[in-house]
C-alpha cells in the first residue's frame, strides 16, 4: 500500500510540475524572440553615417593627390610634345624615360591608394558593427530577449510577424533619441 501511495504521489508531483512548465511556457510574454532589420539598422546608425562621411573626405583627399599626379603627368607629356621636334635622340629617350617613369609611379601610388581605401574601408566598417553588435547585446540583456535574430537582405529570415521587429526601437536607443 504505501508502494502505491508513493508511486501515486511521484505521479501527481509529476504532473503537477508539467502543468507548472506549461502554464509558464505559455505565460512567457511573445517578444522573447525578436529580430532587427540589420541592413536598415546600419544604415540608419548616425555612427555609420559619420563614419562614411570620415572616409568620404579622406576618400577626395587621395583622389585630389591622384588628380595632381595625373596633370603633372599630362603636362610632362604635352611639354614632351610640343619640344619633340627641336630634341636630339638622346633628349627624346630621356624624356620618354621621365614619362614613362612618371606613369609608372602614377599607376603605383593608384594602387596604394586602392588598397589604403579598401583596408580603411574594412576597418571603419568593422569598428562600426562591432559597436553595433555590443549595443544589439546589452540592448537584448536590458529588454529581457532571449534572442535577437539579425534579418539580412539574402533571407535568413523568411518570416516573422512585424510585431517582433525592434529594429526602429533599437536605432532610435543607439542614435541616442531616446
Amino acid at each position: 500500500m504505501t508502494g502505491k501511495i508513493i508511486h501515486w504521489t511521484l505521479s501527481v508531483l509529476s504532473f503537477v510540475g508539467i502543468l507548472t512548465l506549461l502554464i509558464l511556457q505559455f505565460n512567457k510574454k511573445e517578444k522573447d524572440i525578436v529580430f532587427i532589420d540589420t541592413p536598415k539598422l546600419v544604415a540608419g546608425y548616425q555612427g555609420m553615417i559619420a563614419a562614411k562621411n570620415e572616409y568620404k573626405k579622406k576618400a577626395a583627399a587621395w583622389s585630389a593627390n591622384i588628380d595632381t599626379l595625373q596633370n603633372e603627368v599630362d603636362q610632362v607629356i604635352s611639354e614632351y610634345q610640343q619640344a619633340k621636334g627641336s630634341l636630339s635622340g638622346k633628349e627624346k629617350a630621356l624624356q620618354e624615360e621621365l614619362i614613362r617613369t612618371k606613369q609608372q609611379q602614377l599607376a603605383q601610388y593608384k594602387e596604394a591608394i586602392a588598397n589604403k581605401a579598401q583596408l580603411e574601408d574594412n576597418k571603419m566598417t568593422q569598428e562600426v558593427i562591432n559597436e553595433i553588435n555590443a549595443y544589439i547585446r546589452a540592448y537584448g540583456q536590458r529588454k529581457g530577449y532571449d534572442i535577437i535574430i539579425g534579418a539580412t537582405q539574402v533571407g535568413n529570415l523568411a518570416y516573422a510577424k512585424q510585431s517582433l521587429d525592434v529594429t526602429d526601437d533599437l536605432l532610435r536607443e543607439l542614435n541616442g533619441s531616446e
